[in-house]
């Protein structure tokens, strides 16, 4: 009885050694089929590249529109007041449009959404580009529109990333995002300022980013999956619910704060470009010869610098902090060794 014992005892751990195997074997495959299900295909590859694109272009195009604001001012012979309505009047479409979708964004058909908005804008800019001379509030109706198409996409590009990639590749695909708006910043200032230093016209800097957008508005189209919106609640539990999250004391300062320095940061950057441009025509001996995209650019790359790490080698250096230098020395000599007037 006891030998008998002993070899069913053997038995069973050896029938459950062989099921812990079996176990461990179909855990192990499982996750290696999870593993391969998780690798990307071309089309989605591309998809990672299209929004991002897109976030470029749309920050170039506002970037454009501050560096090319002396050539609008000389096309529509524009007072300072009536230049910066440009920037107040796409403001406030931009807020309007950012409370819109607070409101409504989560029950928008994402995909037809990301696509009509972005045709929009690129119609729009188109109109405000052929804008005659004596068009101007055709030109900031269109301009404004069309920032608040832009607004529109660039909230639905990271959901819509999330809606597409998981894990590793949503991040890739968010960091493209940043990446993206970085370069279309870099490019953007040289870029305009060659066009403001040859006086060669505004319109094709300003169409440049919608125009190249259009190949990929056809591949969003057709890479990007359509998902059906949940069903629309009440009215008033729609208020309620977008509402509630200023219960929290926490993000009203930080909203605050947050839109307080956006409010500056963008008023500042927006105006800078003409008066760097004003200065190199009123002192051009200050700058001693140095042309204005050099100049424009220099001052860039500062501004990168103190807002990240990032190396930025490819700009000359030497020549420029000589103007720097200059500049500041030659304008203090100008205001207190002399009886010159320095202008506002």
């Amino acid at each position: 009885v006891s030998g008998l014992s002993s070899r069913v005892n053997s038995q069973t751990e050896k029938e459950s050694k062989r099921e812990a195997c079996h176990v461990l074997e179909t855990m192990t495959s499982s996750r290696s089929a999870s593993a391969a299900e998780k690798k990307l295909s071309w089309q989605e590859w591309a998809l990672m590249a299209t929004i991002p694109f897109v976030m470029m272009m749309s920050a170039y195009e506002r970037q454009a529109m501050a560096g090319l604001l002396p050539l609008l001012k000389d096309t529509f012979s524009l007072s300072d007041t009536e230049a910066a309505s440009i920037k107040s009047f796409a403001a406030v479409a931009r807020g309007f449009t950012f409370a819109s979708m607070w409101l409504l964004g989560d029950f928008l058909p994402k995909k037809i959404a990301f696509i009509l908005f972005m045709i929009f804008w690129i119609v729009l800019s188109v109109g405000a580009v052929l804008a005659s001379s004596e068009q101007f509030w055709l030109f900031v109706l269109c301009h404004s529109l069309a920032s608040g198409s832009a607004e529109v996409f660039s909230i639905l590009a990271t959901v819509l990333q999330a809606e597409h990639f998981n894990g590793k590749y949503l991040a890739w695909a968010i960091s493209a995002n940043s990446v993206g708006e970085s370069i279309a910043t870099l490019v953007a200032a040289p870029v305009n300022a060659m066009f403001v230093n040859s006086n060669s016209g505004w319109r094709l800097g300003m169409a440049i980013g919608p125009l190249l957008v259009i190949p990929f508005l056809l591949l969003s189209a057709i890479f990007l999956r359509h998902s059906k919106p949940p069903s629309m609640p009440h009215p008033i539990a729609l208020i309620q619910n977008s509402i509630s999250i200023f219960r929290i004391p926490s993000f009203i300062i930080l909203a605050v704060s947050s839109s307080l320095s956006m409010l500056y940061h963008l008023n500042l950057m927006f105006f800078w470009p003409s008066i760097r441009l004003d200065a190199t025509q009123v002192y051009p001996d200050v700058f001693i010869g140095i042309s204005y995209p050099v100049i424009n650019t220099h001052f860039l790359r500062h501004l990168c610098r103190n807002a990240s790490s990032n190396i930025l080698s490819a700009f000359p250096d030497s020549a420029a902090q000589i103007a720097t230098t200059r500049t500041s020395a030659d304008l203090c000599r100008h205001s207190y060794s002399t009886d010159v007037q320095l202008h506002p």
